[in-house]
């Protein structure tokens, strides 16, 4: 009788296991993707900003770029499409602040 309640248990135990690992795995998962991600996104921004900050001068784009995907690699971050659409959407959030922050010098000049 002892014998049948174990093995019992330890059915049940393992039907636990399953239902947790089959639902805990996928959300560990997810969590760790989405830290991943933020990271890269993080990373791109910071970089983008340096580059526009230490590589002066009209027309450097691709040497801008060139400079990010470098940095970015010295911290394993292979540029693939997603990097890379990263890497363009910071710049063009970069180019609108910098946009809006002439508009509104210009409106002070035009006050003042």
């Amino acid at each position: 009788m002892n014998e049948i309640i174990r093995y019992t248990i330890d059915a049940m135990l393992v039907i636990i296991l399953g239902i947790v690992t089959k639902n805990l795995i996928p959300y560990i998962k997810q969590v760790l993707e989405e830290k991943a991600n933020a990271y890269v996104k993080n990373w791109v921004q910071t970089a983008v900003a340096a580059a526009e900050q230490t590589i002066t001068g009209s027309k450097m784009g691709e040497a801008r770029k060139a400079w990010v995907i470098k940095l970015l690699a010295g911290l394993g971050i292979v540029a693939d499409d997603a990097v890379n659409a990263m890497i363009e959407a910071a710049v063009k959030t970069l180019n609108d602040a910098g946009t809006v922050i002439a508009a509104q010098v210009d409106e002070i000049k035009t006050e003042g």
